[in-house]
């Protein structure tokens, strides 16, 4: 049986994703704050509603997570999906317009997808070692000529 695994982004792009989302939503809280000190209730709601959004973003990608164990391989955020390990057939890059890696079953569907930006080769090639699942990193859609 596998011993559980987990990783995560790199310390320094979850503080400095992190820093930058507070620094936006701050802002958007300000300028919402602003708006309802002069009167405009409607607009000053909304950008305190992205200020909400801003914070939700910034706690995603801190708490970013993929999960293994015995039996399940799954991500933590920015919303919890997760497959059998038995099912898990490949580990597949996408792209290249809006890039992402698949984790394929044996059927042929994507049980769900994750960042290549949180999640970038070197811990994705360690993580699918550990699962004993191929990576695979090429373009499938690509033209040959």
């Amino acid at each position: 049986m596998l011993k559980q695994v987990t990783i995560q982004p790199s310390r320094s792009f979850r503080v400095s994703s992190v820093c930058f989302l507070i620094f936006v939503g701050a802002l958007m809280a300000g300028i919402g704050g602003y708006a309802i000190y002069l009167g405009q209730i409607a607009p000053g709601l909304v950008f305190i509603a992205v200020f909400g959004f801003f914070l939700w973003l910034a706690r995603a990608g801190w708490m970013a997570r993929l999960y293994a164990d015995g039996t399940w391989v799954g991500r933590t955020m920015p919303w919890p999906k997760r497959c059998k390990q038995a099912d898990l057939q490949l580990i597949r890059m996408t792209g290249p317009v809006a890039p992402s890696w698949e984790f394929m079953l044996a059927d042929g569907e994507v049980a769900f997808r994750v960042s290549p930006l949180l999640f970038p080769l070197p811990a994705m090639t360690t993580f699918g070692e550990h699962l004993g699942v191929p990576i695979n990193v090429g373009r499938p859609n690509q033209r040959r000529g």
